[in-house]
């Protein structure tokens, strides 16, 4: 009898869990959180698994209006895009440019340390900046993240991101920064990288790091931004804003490509040890 009790228990355990998974993947979403667009571009917005009404609203119609999910860059800033049904309401933040900068920082910040230093950088480099957000996002148990980044990196997996840059092509330099979990850069960044044409433009990586440094996420950089002329990285990793000004300011004078500045160090060690 207390094998049949049990037996129930877990059958209905199961099905509790498989219906709170199912309803998790049909929850309303938008399908952007992050967007950028220059003035008198246009982006539409969705409120994906909804069949409700929509209210929309822009915090700033200044920057960027709003007509049925239909955002439009009116002039360079930044303005909070909400959805509201019912009760709930559902937010995408945009940043309109007005088409003068060619620099642009985007960044992928788990705990906030990233997007600490990605901001400084932006001032100092007089750069646009954009938050690449994920679709699911990572739990903030730092144990069960490091397995779900372990388990990616094996399967090479692509998370899901919903982040537009609608005008990407006005950029010639772009900045990208992210966290280093086991040694490597976030898969999420390779699903970034995949997502554009990357011909022409360069690409400089920085990231925060418990210890690791940048190396070991250079060759994925490279690999999967496609036709970029990849330049010297950096882990900026408890590095002042005076650091990370004169970092700036060396990076674009040299214009030094990091195969280029490896294979000189590696020839100053050999140097090192003939002598």
């Amino acid at each position: 009898m207390k094998r049949i009790i049990i037996s129930v228990l877990l059958i209905m355990a199961l099905l509790m869990f498989q219906g709170v998974e199912a309803s998790a993947k049909t929850d309303p979403c938008l399908n952007f959180k992050t967007i950028s667009i220059k003035k008198g571009q246009t982006v539409s917005l969705k409120v994906q698994n909804n069949k409700k009404k929509v209210k929309w609203i822009s915090e700033n119609k200044k920057v960027a209006t709003l007509k049925k999910g239909k955002v439009t860059g009116k002039k360079a800033g930044t303005t909070t895009i909400k959805a509201k049904i019912g009760k709930k309401t559902y937010s995408c933040r945009v940043v309109v440019s007005d088409g003068k900068k060619k620099s642009l920082v985007v960044y992928f910040s788990h705990s906030g340390t990233t997007k600490k230093v990605a901001k400084i950088l932006a001032n100092e480099a007089g750069a646009d900046i954009i938050e690449l957000c994920e679709k699911k996002a990572y739990t903030q148990n730092y144990n069960k993240l490091l397995k779900v980044a372990e388990k990616e990196q094996k399967l090479d997996a692509r998370p899901e991101i919903v982040t537009q840059i609608k005008n990407i092509n006005q950029y010639d330099t772009i900045y990208i920064g992210y966290p280093i979990w086991w040694g490597k850069e976030p898969m999420v960044i390779r699903t970034f990288l995949q997502k554009y044409n990357w011909k022409g433009k360069k690409l400089i990586p920085f990231c925060t790091s418990g210890g690791s440094g940048i190396e070991g996420s250079i060759p994925g950089i490279k690999k999967y931004a496609k036709k970029a002329t990849v330049l010297t990285g950096k882990d900026l990793s408890d590095m002042s804003r005076t650091e990370i000004s004169n970092w700036v300011k060396s990076i674009l004078k040299n214009n030094i490509d990091v195969t280029t500045e490896a294979k000189q160090e590696n020839e100053d060690k050999k140097k090192g040890e003939g002598q």
